[in-house]
């Protein structure tokens, strides 16, 4: 997990912002477009591991994107809750699997955000909710939810739920766009 290692807050946020930069000229310079042909030529399997790369920090955008391309070219709702519950178990195997680090990873960037924005009790719940599903790393949610000392079927249920509407609302809101 891209938030559980010993990295600055300023490193953690640079490495985020180089994922985003590197995902646009992924998809400027046309091998996004040759990642999702091959990624939709596996069909369902192709799904999963966007699924499981919807997870990982860096690879969080890609994954989020080609998932969005792939429910607008077959069932939207299929594919979301594939993803989805593929995202949940690789997530929740992380979580259960680097607990102890991301407790210290988890305070420390609370500290950092609280220092920074100030504290507001019910902004940091629901911003933690819309994090886990949106392309940026699973940690920012935890720590915004300060949900690290969490039973793991718990953390499963509100993974799925926040991947599974982000990513319906997101198609909607493109489709409807």
């Amino acid at each position: 997990m891209l938030f559980s290692g010993k990295l600055s807050f300023r490193a953690r946020v640079m490495m985020v912002i180089v994922a985003f930069a590197a995902l646009a000229l992924i998809f400027l310079s046309g091998i996004g477009a040759a990642l999702y042909e091959f990624i939709h030529s596996l069909g369902l399997l192709g799904i999963v591991l966007m699924g499981a790369f919807y997870t990982f920090g860096l690879t969080t955008p890609t994954a989020f994107l080609i998932l969005l391309k792939s429910m607008a070219n077959g069932n939207y709702l299929l594919i979301a809750l594939v993803a989805s519950v593929t995202a949940t178990f690789v997530d929740t195997i992380l979580f259960i699997l680097v607990k102890e680090q991301l407790e210290k990873g988890v305070a420390e960037i609370m500290r950092e955000i609280r220092r920074r924005i100030g504290r507001h009790a019910l902004m940091f719940p629901v911003m933690g909710f819309i994090l886990f599903g949106s392309p940026l790393p699973d940690e920012l949610a935890l720590a915004s939810m300060e949900i690290s000392d969490i039973r793991p079927a718990r953390i499963a249920a509100i993974i799925f739920s926040a991947k599974f509407l982000v990513l319906v609302l997101t198609f909607t809101a493109v489709q409807a766009a």
